[in-house]
Formats: C-alpha cells, structure tokens, sequence
C-alpha cells in the first residue's frame, strides 16, 4: 500500500507540473503569434519565428530533463516499501536456514 501511495502522489505531482507547463507554453505560443503579426518585414518575421522556435525548444528540453528527473524520484518512492519488504524476508530466510 505504502508503494500505490508513493506512486500516485508522485503521478499527481508530475501531472500537475505537466498541466503548468502547457499552460504556460500555450500563453507563449499565443504571444509569439502576436509578435510575428506585428513583423513589419519578412526578415523581422523570420527572425522572430528563429527565437521563438529556440527558446521553445530549450524550454521543452529543460522540462523533459525536470519530468525525468522526478519520474525517476517517483520510481525510486514506489519500489522502496517493496524492496524493503523483500529484504526483510529474505532475512527471515537466511535466519530461518542459519538454524
């Protein structure tokens, strides 16, 4: 139980991360969208939609490295109370074999 419990707590916590981060990817789409509207030339057009699309990128990138970093954080909760509990009986084995 102990590990379901990590599980979902860690699953609502990267859901919610996930949610804030598409919120806020969405207002930069819609702003970036309204700057290159505003482009008085092709070039400036360009240019705008080159910064738009690195600066989008890095961000994605640093999102994703964040989310693996806590999935794996989440993992690692949700398999301990297990692990623990297969090291106790295997103690109890070795203990049990010992006599």
């Amino acid at each position: 139980m102990a590990s379901a419990a990590a599980a979902q707590k860690g699953f609502e916590t990267i859901s919610a991360r996930t949610v804030a981060f598409q919120k806020e990817a969405m207002e930069k789409h819609v702003a970036a969208a309204k700057s290159l509207m505003t482009s008085k030339s092709v070039q400036e057009f360009v240019e705008k939609q080159n910064d738009y699309a690195k600066t989008s990128f890095e961000a994605y990138v640093a999102e994703l490295t964040s989310v693996s970093g806590l999935v794996q954080g989440v993992a690692k909760d949700a398999i301990a109370p297990i692990n623990d509990r297969v090291n106790a009986a295997a103690q109890l084995i070795q203990a049990g074999a010992a006599r």
